[in-house]
């Protein structure tokens, strides 16, 4: 299992600071709501263990101090100056256009926030740090990741994320014990992210239910416009549904 880092997770650099794992601005946006919480399943496949913990609080107040000030005053910051016309559009639910420019964008901040949404809890990352320096050099995510986007439109307002990380072994290897698949949910206002990350190169993540045809995939990256929101809808069942489905949803290529 991970420790805590005592440098920076995207360039081992010193001088670590607070990292928002949500934007502060978003608060503006989404009421706080006391009874949302960070959830986190460490689970191994192999042996089919599984260990439950509930890290409580609003996701938009959550910090880690494992980002150095100048990952965070940096790219990080460039990167949320972009997207956050954007990523508001988005919560708040209005109809945009979605370049492929934009979508790259939100893809990397998708990502960024599961990578540092991971060291909430140390124990349950499965990220190796070869993934996280991609993302800072490229600015984008390496092609071992998924993102899919949805809209929601049930009862209230999303506000909340889900973290689940286990080990995928390949046939006829040895379970090490050390997680390397991991899938992030993240709900803010009206937009849904499922996010996705498998460190075996022969398997894919695939979310397994009909569900996923209400959701857009964003990331490997494709070409031409997207239209936002999309003619299918999420409500509160379907993503209780998606989020049943997620243990089910690691699938050989």
């Amino acid at each position: 299992m991970a420790r805590e880092p005592k440098t920076c997770i995207f360039c081992r650099g010193n001088g670590l600071t607070d990292e928002h794992v949500v934007p502060d601005w978003l608060k503006q946006l989404i009421p706080k709501n006391e009874r949302t919480g960070n959830l986190f399943i460490l689970t191994d496949h192999g042996a089919g263990r599984q260990s439950r913990q509930v890290r409580q609080g609003s996701p938009i107040t959550r910090q880690v101090h494992f980002v150095c000030g100048r990952c965070n005053t940096g790219w990080m910051s460039t990167l949320e100056d972009e997207l956050k016309p954007t990523l508001a559009n988005l919560v708040l639910g209005k109809t945009i256009t979605l370049s492929e420019w934009q979508r790259r964008r939100l893809s990397t901040w998708a990502v960024k926030t599961a990578m540092t949404s991971e060291y909430i809890h140390p124990p349950t990352v499965a990220i190796p740090f070869d993934m996280r320096e991609h993302l800072r050099l490229h600015r984008q995510p390496h092609e071992r990741f998924d993102v899919w986007i949805g809209f929601y439109n049930g009862k209230g307002r999303l506000l909340g994320s889900e973290h689940h990380s286990g080990e995928f072994s390949e046939p006829g290897t040895e379970p090490t014990g050390v997680p390397n698949t991991q899938a992030t949910t993240i709900g803010l206002g009206q937009i849904f992210f499922q996010i996705a990350y498998c460190g075996v190169p022969q398997a894919r993540f695939h979310l397994k239910n009909e569900k996923i045809s209400k959701m857009r995939r964003i990331w490997p990256p494709t070409e031409g416009e997207m239209m936002w929101p999309p003619f299918l809808v999420l409500d509160a069942d379907d993503i209780t549904i998606i989020l049943r489905g997620i243990h089910e949803a690691f699938e050989d290529k």
